[in-house]
């Protein structure tokens, strides 16, 4: 099972559009998705409503959406219960102890969050804690890289997760693949 992550779009205030060989990769592998997952910070239902052509589409409220959206979603998964956040919910942003205390809370053992703009993928506390960055490069303040970038994740029946993490580097997308053990 394939899930596509992104987030922190900003379009169309920071951003105009997801970059079309972003757009073109993703369109091409639609089919492939079992499930998208947003970040948040869409800032306009347009961009929902063309999230929703590639797929079931599952995003939660960023800071600067005024799209109703909830907060937080929460999903079991293979086996294995996954929580969405957008992340600002914490100070500062990212910071690895605060997350998985509020994956705690929500009991679940993978979090996927954003608002760094930054992707990371991580285990803290016996948490796996992800972050797809952001699908435009937008600006986000803070440390970011500027980099558009996005993550397809794939679970296996051995209670395995391969998070490949793809960065648009002079117009071509690069992966690099990170492999977690659920416990």
């Amino acid at each position: 099972m394939k899930i596509l992550v992104l987030g922190d779009l900003h379009i169309p205030g920071r951003a105009k559009e997801i970059n079309p060989i972003i757009r073109e990769y993703i369109e091409e592998r639609r089919s492939s998705y079992k499930l998208i997952l947003c970040t948040g910070d869409l800032t306009s239902h347009k961009t929902l409503e063309y999230l929703s052509t590639l797929g079931a589409v599952k995003a939660v409220r960023g800071n600067m959406d005024n799209i109703e959206l909830p907060e937080y979603f929460i999903e079991n998964i293979s086996g294995v219960r996954l929580g969405l956040i957008h992340g600002d919910q914490v100070y500062p942003r990212g910071d690895p102890t605060l997350l998985s205390k509020i994956a705690r809370q929500l009991n679940v053992k993978i979090l996927v969050s954003g608002h760094t703009h930054s992707s990371f993928s991580l285990e803290c506390n016996q948490i796996i804690l992800l972050n797809p960055g952001s699908i435009t490069g937008a600006w986000g303040g803070g440390d970011y890289s500027g980099i558009p970038e996005f993550m397809e994740l794939s679970f296996a029946s051995n209670n395995s997760l391969t998070v490949d993490v793809h960065k648009l580097i002079q117009d071509k997308i690069v992966r690099s693949s990170f492999n977690f053990k659920i416990v």
